[in-house]
Parts: structure tokens; C-alpha cells; sequence
């Protein structure tokens, strides 16, 4: 009996020409499943082939032979149920099996079941996987715009206040201002960014730019004056995202020079316009050969307090800056004295004095030429016989 069983095995057998009539593994793609339903010898030694370089790349594919038996064998009806079920749904192995019955099983009662994923939920995880890397993608490109927004707006903020602050100093002797562009903003001296001959060109980011210019008196120039650092430039405009026009940095220039992003007025914490005195003399005449300036202070009830400077540098000279502070009556008194320009026939000199720190009636003279009386109170200025005409910056 044995012998008979081994030699009907034989004949069915691969290499004998026999047929097969059962095969069961992982994925069976849609071109076989029709041709494996009535397999030739050679298209059997082919595909056992294939199975071999499969599993080789990992690709469980699992296939087992099972010789034709006698039809009454209820083992093998089942079996060939349960493959026709596998073809015609891509069911995977686990349905294949019923654990309550684990005989039911083609691998046998004692052999481990085996499990693994279906072609329908490997697509499945590749589509969720491109959709969370679709919107991972769009959230960090959003990210970036946001990031490179705040900082082109602060950036802005830094520059224009750059401007305001060399105008406050009165560097190069010239107001100080910043030009408007949608892509890039400039920092420029002068009255005028066309007659300017000192820029500083800032470029904003990929997809940043400026919109919604809307300043006193037109234009895109935003001018700070000299020494006092007010605009007549007043009004907003907004640094965005050109892909996404809803996302803003506005930014608001007030008529004191402030600058700061709208809605977020900063809280003044002093008087500065008020108390910082800054006082022009246009005196009609040139100290390039003068020699002694002096300040006279008064400390009533007490004597005057009598102060003279030697000027420089040696004339003729093209330039004149003085500072000190003066103690009269115990308080210190601070001023500051330089000339704007200086030609051979005029001189414009500015006084800065600063109200909380001095006290006391000053008269400036150059050469016993009386320049201006600044009265205790400081906010009154009297122009001297020789101190031309006066202007505030």
C-alpha cells in the first residue's frame, strides 16, 4: 500500500510531467490566476522558480503540492474550497484558517499559523502614509512662510529705527530715511532717496513683500528730520506673505517717528520732544576765524557763574563741536554747541539743551557777540543782536 501511494506521488510529480493540482500562496496576480488552474509541467518549474527569487526579496510567497487523490477524500475537497476562495477575493491566510478548528487549516493541525498583509491593505498604508506626508509637507511650508513673515517685519522695524536714530544724531549732517519696495526696502541719507549718496539695500525673502503703502503726502519715503527725528511721512503699510495675502505684518509710523507693528503702540515713558531743546542759529556771519565762545550762566542770588571756551579747532576752521556741564549753584548744567555748516559768510550753529538737566539762564556769546538768552525756565529762547534767525529742526 505504502509502495503504491509513494509511486502514484511519483508519477504526479514535477519532474516525472505530473500535474499539480493545488497551489496556495501570498499574492496571486490577476495574469496566473486563470493559467494555474490548469498548470503545464514547464509552467510549473518556471513559477517555483519565480516563488524562490521572491522569497529571496522577502515577498512571503508560500506554495504547497498536493497529488491528485481519490475524490472522496473530504481533506482534499476542502482544501481546494478553501484555494478557491483565496483566488477569487485575495483573502489572505488568516481567513483561510478557522482557529477553532485548527484542522481545517491546509498547513495541518500542528503546524504555526502563518500571517502577513493582503495587496488591498499594503495600498491602503501607502495612501494613509502619502496623505500624512502631504499635509506634514504643507504644514512646515506654512511654517517657514510664517517664520520668514515676523522676521522681515522686525527686520523693517530694526531699520527704520536705524533711520530715525542716525537723524536724532544728526550723522552726515542730513535727515535720514528708508524707501519702500515691494521686494526690498532702503536705508538712505539725505532729503531725497533719488539725490542720496549713502544706501543700504535690504532684500526680502522668497514669497515676502510689501503692500499697502499708504503715507502723508504719497510716495514710498519714509523721512526722518534731523536732530528731533519726526516724519511728516505718518501712516501704515503692511510686510505679507504673496501666496497668502490674509497673513500680515502691519507696521504704523506716527508723526514722533515711532514705528512699531499696529496695534501695539508702545507706551511712551517720557517727554523726549518736550524736554530735549534743540535750537538752530542761522547767524548770517562765520566763526571759521573766531576764537573764545562763552557762557555766561546766572545763580542769583549769588554771582554769575562766567565760563570760556577757547575754540577749535585753529582757524580758519570747517567744523565746530563743544559739550560739558557746568556745576552752578550745585546743579549741573549740560549743553551742547555744534556747527551744521560753516562758510565764509554764515554759520549755522545748534544748541541742544536738555530742560531736566539744566536749571539756570544761559547767554551764549561768541566773541562777546551775543548769540541767544535761555531763560531758566528753558523753554524760552531770545535770539542775541548777532544770533540771526533761529528755527527748530
Amino acid at each position: 500500500m505504502q509502495n503504491a501511494k509513494r509511486q502514484h506521488q511519483s508519477e504526479h510529480s514535477p519532474a516525472a510531467g505530473g500535474i499539480p493540482q493545488f497551489f496556495a500562496f501570498r499574492f496571486t496576480p490577476f495574469a496566473l490566476r486563470n493559467r494555474l488552474k490548469s498548470p503545464s509541467p514547464a509552467a510549473i518549474a518556471g513559477f517555483r522558480t519565480g516563488l524562490r527569487q521572491f522569497s529571496s526579496t522577502y515577498i512571503h510567497i508560500y506554495a504547497f503540492v498536493v497529488p491528485p487523490c481519490p475524490a472522496q477524500n473530504p481533506a482534499i475537497s476542502r482544501r481546494r474550497r478553501l484555494f478557491r476562495r483565496f483566488l477569487n477575493g485575495f483573502t489572505p491566510l488568516e481567513t483561510m484558517m478557522t482557529k477553532r478548528n485548527p484542522s481545517h487549516s491546509p498547513f495541518g493541525a500542528n503546524k504555526k499559523f502563518l500571517t502577513g498583509f493582503t495587496l488591498i491593505e499594503t495600498i491602503v498604508v501607502i495612501a494613509v502614509i502619502g496623505m500624512i506626508g502631504t499635509f506634514a509637507i504643507a504644514s512646515f511650508t506654512n511654517s517657514r512662510r510664517i517664520r520668514d513673515l515676523t522676521a522681515s517685519g522686525q527686520n523693517m522695524l530694526s531699520v527704520l529705527g536705524v533711520a530715525q536714530s542716525h537723524a536724532l544724531a544728526g550723522d552726515s549732517s542730513l535727515p535720514w530715511g528708508v524707501r519702500l519696495e515691494p521686494s526690498r526696502f532702503t536705508l538712505f541719507s539725505g532729503s531725497s532717496f533719488a539725490g542720496s549718496t549713502m544706501t543700504t539695500v535690504y532684500n526680502l525673502p522668497a514669497g515676502v513683500e510689501i503692500a499697502n503703502v499708504t503715507l502723508a503726502g504719497g510716495g514710498t519715503d519714509v523721512l526722518f528730520r534731523r536732530l528731533d527725528g519726526r516724519t511728516g511721512n505718518t501712516g501704515t503699510f503692511v510686510v505679507r506673505i504673496a501666496a497668502s495675502p490674509g497673513q500680515t505684518f502691519p507696521i504704523t509710523i506716527d508723526a514722533s517717528g515711532r514705528t512699531y507693528r499696529t496695534g501695539t503702540a508702545p507706551v511712551l515713558t517720557g517727554t523726549r520732544v518736550a524736554d530735549t531743546r534743540h535750537r538752530n542759529f542761522t547767524l548770517g556771519w562765520s566763526i571759521e576765524d573766531s576764537i573764545t565762545m562763552t557762557l555766561t550762566f546766572s545763580n542769583p542770588p549769588g554771582a554769575d557763574v562766567v565760563v570760556p571756551v577757547v575754540m577749535t579747532p585753529v582757524t580758519p576752521r570747517a567744523t565746530y563741536d563743544w559739550s560739558g556741564t557746568t556745576v552752578v549753584g550745585g546743579v549741573p548744567q549740560v549743553l551742547r554747541l555744534h556747527a551744521l555748516s560753516i562758510t565764509g559768510s554764515n554759520t549755522v550753529l545748534s544748541a541742544d539743551r536738555d530742560c531736566r538737566k539744566n536749571t539756570k539762564k544761559l547767554v551764549i556769546a561768541i566773541d562777546a557777540k551775543t548769540i541767544a538768552t535761555y531763560e531758566a525756565n528753558c523753554t524760552t529762547v531770545t535770539v542775541g543782536a548777532f544770533g540771526g534767525t533761529i528755527s527748530e529742526p
